[in-house]
């Protein structure tokens, strides 16, 4: 039985640690909301997210969430501006063993947050993401979360003919060339729709026109042809429009914020 027991134990020892074979943590994606929502946790109790690149602060909680939550209030309360010029004030927290699915983030600062979208608690922002290398999974609903320098991420995501991406002031964006001319446009998982500022096509911003349509719409070397756009003024970003789950939602993004690099297959 000493020696039985020392083989099994043998094997166990030896066998694949699929996480660590695989090298990222998988965590499941749900879309039904027209935003990437995942499940998290703080202190071990659980959390609907959306996973919002476009948000600057890396967690942010409904008032309801953080009434369930242990979670440290500090004396800091914080204004922050919409897309529409509207200013806010919320106040800060601490939010302790914060987990993407099996993803361990640690202790993260956060924002008290309001949203309308049915079933979720708040989401999980740039402050946290910018710390990995992701892949957005959309048609298999998955995010894939690897190492800031993983190798293999590179391997998944295609390592020829990278996009290059900037982060100002907390926004990822970067240039599209278009028929109408180079743009600049956020890359915001948190939005659903795409949206075009009227006078980044020349346009007046009370145009009665609903939408912008672009023969030519490249990111890279890729180009994504006839391209559809809806026009809304507004106020920040500082960009010339907004790339959300309507551009993204059929495709799989890979983000790579060490190198400030993407790839959209």
């Amino acid at each position: 039985m000493a020696l039985s027991n020392t083989l099994v134990l043998a094997l166990a020892l030896f066998q694949p640690n699929s996480g660590a074979t695989k090298g990222y943590v998988a965590v499941p994606l749900n879309t039904q909301s027209g935003l990437p929502t995942l499940q998290a946790s703080v202190s071990g109790k659980p959390v609907t997210l959306i996973l919002d690149l476009g948000g600057y602060k890396g967690i942010a909680l409904t008032t309801a969430a953080l009434a369930k939550l242990n979670v440290a209030y500090d004396t800091r309360v914080e204004s922050w501006r919409n897309s529409e010029g509207k200013v806010f004030t919320a106040k800060l927290f601490a939010a302790p063993n914060v987990k993407i699915g099996d993803q361990s983030v640690g202790s993260v600062d956060g924002i008290e947050y309001s949203t309308t979208v049915q079933g979720v608690d708040g989401y999980v922002g740039f402050a946290v993401l910018r710390n990995f290398t992701l892949v957005l999974d959309y048609p298999h609903s998955e995010l894939r979360i690897y190492p800031s320098a993983s190798t293999s991420a590179e391997k998944e995501c295609g390592a020829n003919n990278p996009i290059s991406f900037e982060v100002v002031s907390g926004v990822v964006q970067s240039k599209v060339v278009t028929d109408s001319g180079d743009l600049i446009f956020q890359w915001d998982t948190g939005a659903s729709e795409n949206v075009l500022r009227p006078s980044a096509v020349n346009l007046n911003p009370d145009t009665e026109l609903s939408s912008h349509i672009f023969t030519r719409f490249s990111i890279g070397t890729r180009d994504f042809g006839r391209t559809r756009i809806p026009l809304r003024e507004f106020v920040a970003p500082n960009v010339d429009g907004v790339l959300g789950t309507e551009f993204f939602g059929s495709k799989m993004v890979c983000l790579n914020f060490g190198k400030k690099t993407a790839t959209i297959r």
